[in-house]
């Protein structure tokens, strides 16, 4: 909810940049903001390759949008497309470092490759940009658990619920890890 209302704001404020520029017309603009607000919008399952097309056409309106970037690696990481995902979050990281949701998205996306340090590090990343970001938390207690750092996972599933992870949930997942490993 957080990151829709995130993407909102910035469309709009987007659009009143575009609209006082003078660098695109109002039928640019308007294009812009048709496809930006269609790569926002939640995505169901049939809606992830629209959602991926949407988003690269406001990337080629504006090449310079982190949230369109941010967009399409969310549709890229539903679709299983993880690395697709990665460069697409980095490059959002790079136009906005401080999109703490992007690191974080970008650390599960890791995580869905195995490659637990990586995520470690990303997550890290996102909790140095946003400390109060329970997801972070979470993900790197996933990643933690994945390498066999139990007591590390323990901290950070405690500092997720202070941040408002549901304790419930996150322990039956973090258990779920714990037995596949």
């Amino acid at each position: 909810m957080q990151a829709k209302l995130v993407n909102l704001m910035l469309a709009t404020v987007l659009l009143m940049l575009l609209s006082c520029s003078g660098g695109t017309t109002n039928d640019e603009t308007s294009d812009y903001v048709r496809h930006y607000h269609a790569g926002v919008t939640p995505h169901d399952g049939k809606r992830l390759i629209e959602t991926v097309e949407e988003s690269d056409q406001a990337i080629r309106l504006n090449p310079e949008d982190a949230v369109a970037y941010f967009n399409r690696a969310n549709a890229l990481n539903d679709l299983g497309q993880y690395q697709r995902a990665i460069r697409d979050y980095g490059e959002a990281i790079r136009l906005d470092p401080e999109l703490a949701i992007a690191y974080n998205n970008r650390g599960l996306s890791f995580l869905n490759l195995r490659s637990y340090q990586q995520a470690v590090q990303t997550f890290n990343d996102a909790i140095r940009v946003a400390p109060e970001l329970g997801t972070a938390y979470a993900g790197r207690a996933f990643s933690y658990i994945s390498l066999g750092r139990d007591q590390e996972a323990n901290q950070d599933v405690e500092k997720a619920v202070d941040f408002g992870v549901p304790r419930g949930q996150l322990e039956s997942e973090i258990e779920q890890l714990r037995i596949s490993r």
